[in-house]
């Protein structure tokens, strides 16, 4: 009878899991670059197990030419108009749903 009620008991409240959350991306979200510079992007999450962040772009491949880069820094040199666009970044530990948050990057041409 009890083995019934604790597989339905929900992951997050076993053994002290915690999903991913989000706690901190660079300049709230959005950020304006000059072309030429250097950008450091960066993403926070808190969780238990701890989250791995991953970096993706969206509708299009990260500068260096990767679907993806898993770290909480994710570093873009020599900026210019083609590197701009949107940024994501997933935190994910396997414990519900994955958290996303993302990052605008414009780029000032002059």
């Amino acid at each position: 009878m009890f083995d019934k009620a604790f597989e339905s008991f929900p992951r997050t409240m076993l053994a002290g899991v915690v999903p991913p959350k989000i706690t901190h991306v660079t300049s709230g979200g959005h950020l304006q670059v000059r072309k030429g510079s250097p950008v450091r992007l960066e993403c926070s999450a808190t969780g238990n197990p701890m989250p791995n962040i991953t970096w993706t772009r969206k509708n299009n491949l990260l500068p260096n030419g990767d679907e993806q880069f898993t770290n909480p820094v994710f570093v873009i040199e020599n900026m210019d108009r083609h590197k701009g666009g949107t940024y994501m970044c997933t935190a994910n530990n396997g414990v519900g749903q994955v958290a996303t948050s993302q990052i605008i990057l414009h780029v000032l041409c002059k």
